[in-house]
């Protein structure tokens, strides 16, 4: 079974469908598209959905409705495609992300990690059933007469005023409903703190919140941070010492991400060092 099957099975069940290829973070990811009478045309990701049903011995009708029932799914979310129109909702919902380099013809700076970009998005979570995000071009500036600079000193403040550091430590404990106490015993290891945005989205790009990193190299008693890539949505930090081999951080780096880490949210395989 494969995507053209599923895309010929659907125009059988009376849906209008297409191959649709939508690049991530520099990964190729296949989907179809089924247009609808709305503006908007959701991308079903088809490799998991067919993966899942060759181990479950779905059949091809039965992976077509499976289809049919997330494009149902996300249709139920509002989405105004005047917002794009509108100067003063483009400046209070733009944002930074952070991504590999790439060839995408979108508004974005190099950023001061070797290997990454910082670019721009709009992001609402306030429509019925779910939210949405959409990276900016500079057509999308000129349609609201925005200018690039403006756009970015925006972002920089709607995106630093959602910074978040919490040690690892808590967050775990957090997730496994343990108290967590801090007891004064040093480990052989750092405290690894979790550096993100509030809604853990595209949180990478908090790293360059540099008011917020002075402050807590400060609270260290140091002058310099550790910064190991997790995901596009959040970063790993820790105050560097000087018995640090940041070779051995990358090959942390390097197994987290191809054991843990979906390749479209994968960042670099390099642990940084940066001087604030």
């Amino acid at each position: 079974m494969d995507r053209r099957e599923i895309v010929e099975e659907l125009i059988k069940k009376g849906y209008k469908a297409e191959d649709h290829d939508v690049v991530k973070n520099g990964v190729i990811l296949e989907g179809i598209i089924i247009r609808g009478e709305g503006a908007v045309a959701p991308i079903i990701y088809t490799n998991e959905i067919i993966e899942l049903a060759e181990k479950c011995g779905a059949n091809l009708s039965e992976v077509a409705n499976e289809v049919i029932r997330v494009y149902k799914q996300h249709m139920k979310i509002q989405l105004n495609i005047g917002q794009f129109s509108d100067r003063k909702f483009i400046l209070s919902h733009i944002y930074i992300g952070i991504q590999k380099r790439s060839n995408e013809k979108i508004e974005k700076e190099k950023c001061e990690l070797e290997g990454l970009e910082s670019f721009l998005y709009i992001r609402d979570r306030s429509g019925n059933g779910g939210g949405y995000s959409a990276k900016v071009n500079k057509h999308m500036l000129k349609l609201v007469d925005l200018d690039a600079d403006e756009a970015w000193e925006r972002a920089k403040e709607n995106t630093f005023a959602e910074t978040e550091i919490q040690s690892l430590t808590s967050v775990l404990s957090d997730l496994g409903g343990m108290s967590y106490e801090v007891t004064g015993t040093k480990s052989e290891f750092p405290e690894l703190y979790i550096i993100t945005n509030k809604c853990r989205f595209r949180g990478a790009s908090a790293i360059l919140d540099k008011k917020t990193l002075k402050s807590f190299v400060k609270e260290h008693g140091v002058d310099e941070l550790v910064v190991l890539p997790s995901s596009i949505h959040e970063m790993l930090i820790l105050p560097y010492q000087s018995d640090m081999n940041l070779d051995d951080l990358s090959a942390i780096v390097r197994e987290v991400n191809a054991v843990q880490v979906e390749p479209e949210e994968r960042l670099t395989n390099t642990a940084y060092l940066i001087k604030l």
